[in-house]
């Protein structure tokens, strides 16, 4: 038996190394490519080691200065976005899964609907709504733009874990003379935490990541996200390999940082949502 088990781990541990190298691997390479000069970008035979390695491609970069702006926008749009939806989404999900009504069913139902069709199908009529009020090519145009989707996903997700909170706890919360509004504020949120990280994780690196919306909303240069920076290194003629990767590389950092973050409120909340019965 203790055979069969090493075997058996033996073979998981090699499944996962593999599994994990080819995760890896291509942000390796980026971070590689950002570090070669031009011409051992298109050496042949390839060499994975830049040699010798060079920092120009980031000090062209930061020296152009527009990444800085393309960063902040991004940022400004992702961290409003993210906002909006808990905010909007936190009460719709508790009162999906906690209070009965009629056509709470029917509701969810057609949020599912509407999750399934394709989001490009929603750009057309999207852009003729902003283009009535006036919205195309500014921050608050993209940010209406980006939330329905965001906002959907976060009430799927979260409608889960609040309906597996344990009813115990609101009916003490109750007797203890707190409202709905209180429940949901200081029992619900703080143990049902691991899925409001999760959800919050998930519409920003949406937004953060998203490029269609972005590159049929946003016209002017100054107003450009970071999806559509990068692609500015790509020129009917030329790409720009070396600034390319250099920005991809920095255009990540956020996300790593921002995923630091989450993961530890992850944690956190899953210790917090421990019940002794």
């Amino acid at each position: 038996m203790g055979k069969k088990k090493w075997i058996s781990n033996l073979y998981t541990y090699c499944v996962l190394v593999i599994a994990s190298v080819f995760m890896v691997f291509p942000f390796l390479w980026l971070v590689l490519s950002s570090l070669k000069t031009e011409v051992q970008l298109f050496e042949v035979p390839i060499h994975i080691l830049p040699d010798p390695s060079t920092l120009q491609n980031y000090r062209d970069v930061i020296a152009d200065g527009s990444m800085f702006m393309y960063m902040k926008n991004s940022l400004i749009i992702a961290l409003i976005t993210t906002a909006i939806t808990l905010v909007i989404s936190i009460p719709a999900a508790y009162a999906l899964a906690k209070i009965r009504f009629r056509a709470g069913t029917v509701f969810f139902m057609v949020i599912l609907v509407i999750r399934m069709v394709p989001a490009v199908t929603q750009l057309l009529p999207l852009f003729q709504i902003l283009s009535k009020f006036h919205l195309i090519n500014t921050r608050t145009g993209l940010i209406i733009s980006y939330l329905p989707g965001s906002v959907i996903f976060a009430v799927m997700l979260m409608r889960t874990f609040f309906m597996e909170f344990p009813q115990e706890l609101e009916d003490a919360g109750k007797i203890d003379g707190l409202g709905l509004l209180g429940v949901i504020r200081r029992l619900v949120i703080p143990i049902s935490l691991p899925g409001i990280c999760s959800a919050t994780l998930m519409s920003f690196l949406s937004t953060w990541n998203e490029f269609m919306y972005a590159s049929v909303i946003i016209r002017s240069p100054e107003l450009k996200t970071m999806p559509l920076g990068i692609q500015s290194y790509v020129s009917t003629f030329q790409i720009y390999w070396g600034k390319l990767t250099a920005n991809a590389v920095i255009y990540v950092l956020p996300v790593i940082i921002f995923t630091m973050f989450a993961s530890k409120g992850l944690i956190k909340g899953m210790t917090a949502g421990a019940v002794k019965e």
